[in-house]
């Protein structure tokens, strides 16, 4: 039986797994108080733990590096159902720095391994998959989340593990540094975990901006926008399909090559689901929330997830010449149809699209890093100099890697 402890780190982490529990729990029949029944749960029992013979409560570990951690769960519905041992919290912030997050906060990240392993030992023997939501721009959100990926890898080497990371707003300058950040983190997490899933929060404003139903345009709707699109990204590994697919088998799907492991999401419709032209749907600018774009691009391995009830011809979308997926492809597009409530479709897609996306962090890294702006900051922390000209080769060597691969 698998098992998937789900880790949510700093102020963005903590607020988008908020959003994402809320999809789960529901799906799943689980009221505020835990109270569920074993079928309602389902094979969605890998997420839970058992709290007595009917009740349930989220393989959830909450973690910020001041006490957002817990400011950021107050008036949730479902704050009770959180071990309050798996609310980590520190006594300063990271303060917009990599460095802080990834090299001093040492005892933070060991807390949480702590509760990590605690909850290991009480899941079911099998396979273990982590899920991890945060930013990348930030110090806690980019930095400890590196931190704790790199010791979840070196204690868990069998486990699968997969970052939801959150970038930042392009146009967003009220912390400079953000773009040190970024490089820094992707650098680590995309050596270090199996599947690095990107949203953007440009493209997630713009999403709901383009009337996503009733969501309203601020950072609750983006979080509630991205805990959507993630429900249906999770639901083959939780809820009934024709074919049960484990995380692990999902990973290995969508990343045929090794080291390009970055994936991105479009969602199709706007509410009911109908079946219109998906592929003219997913290629839209407002519907790609993780800022990859479609033009001049090719999908090096594509997967839809749908409600049950949509129709999807797994051949008709592989001959679909607008998605431009590549001969060496299989004869058929992977196709997941679950039960979730959800009528809105997800393609998640490794694309040659995402060398745009890191060129243009590299380009925002560059501008800062030609002047030695700010490194003062990150070396006083022990980065140096070089070991974040390294990171930045290894991105600008990644997006290359994308561009030769289609």
């Amino acid at each position: 039986m698998a098992s998937t402890i789900a880790i949510h780190v700093g102020g963005t982490g903590i607020r988008l797994g908020r959003q994402l529990w809320d999809v789960l729990l529901a799906e799943h029949g689980v009221s505020h108080n835990g109270t569920a029944t074993t079928a309602s749960i389902g094979s969605g029992a890998d997420f839970f733990a058992r709290a007595g013979s009917t009740r349930f409560v989220p393989r959830a570990i909450v973690t910020d590096s001041d006490t957002d951690a817990i400011g950021a769960l107050s008036g949730w519905t479902h704050r009770a159902l959180i071990k309050p041992d798996n609310i980590v919290s520190g006594s300063s912030s990271c303060s917009n720095n990599f460095a802080t997050g990834y090299k001093r906060r040492t005892d933070l990240r060991d807390d949480v391994l702590t509760r990590v392993n605690a909850t290991v030992d009480d899941s079911p023997q099998g396979d273990l998959t982590f899920l991890l939501t945060h930013s990348l721009a930030g110090g806690t959100g980019g930095g400890l989340t590196a931190a704790i990926v790199d010791e979840l890898r070196s204690q868990h080497p069998s486990a699968t593990i997969i970052c939801c990371a959150v970038l930042r707003n392009r146009s967003d300058t009220s912390v400079p540094t953000q773009p040190y950040n970024e490089v820094c983190a992707l650098d680590r997490l995309q050596r270090t975990a199996d599947l690095v899933v990107l949203l953007d929060n440009q493209m997630l404003a713009a999403a709901v901006t383009s009337k996503f139903g009733s969501i309203p345009s601020d950072f609750v709707g983006h979080n509630k926008l991205a805990a959507r699109a993630l429900g249906l990204f999770t639901s083959p590994a939780r809820l009934p399909v024709r074919s049960p697919i484990e995380f692990r088998e999902l990973t290995g799907t969508l990343a045929p090559f090794p080291g390009l492991n970055l994936v991105g999401l479009a969602m199709e419709t706007w509410g009911k689901s109908t079946n219109g032209d998906l592929v003219a749907a997913v290629r839209q600018a407002h519907n790609r929330i993780s800022g990859i774009p479609s033009t001049r691009s090719k999908l090096l391995s594509p997967m839809f997830i749908a409600s049950k009830g949509r129709k999807l011809s797994a051949t008709a979308l592989r001959k679909d010449s607008r998605l431009r997926i590549p001969t060496w492809y299989p004869p058929a597009v992977s196709v997941a149809k679950t039960r979730s409530p959800d009528d809105s479709s997800l393609l998640v897609e490794n694309s040659t699209g995402v060398r745009a996306r890191l060129r243009g962090i590299v380009a925002q890294f560059d501008r800062l890093f030609s002047r030695d702006a700010f490194l003062h900051l990150y070396e006083g922390h022990g980065l140096s100099k070089t070991a974040m000209a390294n990171a930045r080769k290894n991105i600008n060597d990644l997006a290359t890697a994308y561009e030769n691969a289609g």
